[in-house]
């Protein structure tokens, strides 16, 4: 699925999006090829166009395909890696969605 940004020229293929990270009014995508592309739109306004992304802290919300494990490193501490090697760290209060959109059990 191509995803296009309104007054911006350029088409992103969702796939290729691994996660992306609020930073202000921006957002970082981090993309497969290893680099990222900023854009001027908040995380929310992009969770909002993007249903399937998994919101997993208010700064991060991640693409579900490249999810590899969801784990505990100790009481409510919770983890995701990504098949890119990155390790995000999932907040509190975001943990039971987050297990029940991935399809995962609770650590």
């Amino acid at each position: 699925m191509m995803t296009a940004y309104p007054k911006l020229l350029f088409l992103m293929p969702t796939n290729s999006i691994i996660w992306l990270e609020g930073d202000g009014n921006y957002t970082r995508m981090h993309l497969q090829d290893g680099k990222y592309q900023s854009i001027p739109y908040t995380l929310k306004y992009i969770a909002n166009k993007l249903p399937d992304f998994v919101r997993i802290h208010k700064s991060s919300l991640i693409n579900p395909v490249y999810v590899q494990e969801l784990t505990s490193r100790g009481y409510q501490d919770y983890w995701v890696k990504l098949s890119s090697g990155q390790v995000l760290s999932v907040s509190r209060k975001r943990i039971v969605q987050t297990a029940t959109k991935l399809n995962l059990p609770k650590p």
